[in-house]
């Protein structure tokens, strides 16, 4: 494919930011697969209908795709649970809810995940992901306590733990079953329902779930 000319306006107009949104989301396919240390812009490119040269004319380097594909990814993630926070239900119809998108989250996006947790620890060792990855923890951290609060509100109770404590346990039990469910194990989804279910228990304790 040849790289049509275009002037020092255009390489920052909408054309261009589209082009870059379209090669980072080929990108993500690559980053699941292969994970950041073996990804290379020349990997991506051979995994994708555009040449080596295509995707270098678009990104300066291998931080700068990452950086657009970290938008991608925050996009496809950002609504993931918006319609069940907003429709009016039960405490105990917003529970199943949330349960059964976690559940389906992990069976049918692991990918996404398994980019999340190799971006997650690449971020210790290479100060140009810290942004990038500070910035999609603050969107799940900031999710896990809007549903804790919705299901409290739902439920006339308070959540008996923090934000960071709800995080780190749900966060915990998601990495475990994405692990599972990568390695063939079938039982990693049932006990992810049943973890998440534990999980509301322990965050907002109620007197009755029935």
């Amino acid at each position: 494919m040849d790289i049509v000319a275009t002037t020092k306006g255009d390489r920052r107009g909408p054309k261009f930011q589209a082009r870059r949104q379209q090669l980072a989301q080929a990108a993500l396919v690559t980053l699941a697969e292969l994970g950041y240390a073996r990804t290379s812009l020349r990997e991506i490119a051979h995994n994708s209908e555009f040449s080596h040269g295509v995707v270098h004319y678009y990104f300066s380097d291998k931080a700068d795709l990452i950086t657009e594909c970290v938008a991608s990814f925050r996009e496809l993630s950002t609504d993931a649970y918006a319609d069940i926070l907003a429709e009016p239900m039960t405490a105990e119809q917003f529970r199943a809810a949330v349960v059964e998108r976690v559940s389906e989250r992990v069976s049918t996006g692991w990918p996404y995940h398994r980019i999340w947790y190799d971006l997650r620890t690449q971020s210790m060792f290479d100060d140009a992901l810290r942004d990038d990855v500070q910035s999609l923890f603050s969107m799940f951290y900031d999710t896990t306590w809007k549903i804790v609060s919705r299901y409290a509100e739902l439920a006339g109770t308070k959540p008996a733990v923090g934000p960071e404590l709800s995080y780190s346990m749900s966060d915990g039990l998601v990495q475990r079953a994405v692990s599972r469910y990568i390695h063939g194990d079938t039982e990693a989804i049932p006990a992810l329902r049943r973890g998440a279910n534990s999980l509301f228990d322990i965050i907002v304790p109620l007197n009755d779930h029935s």
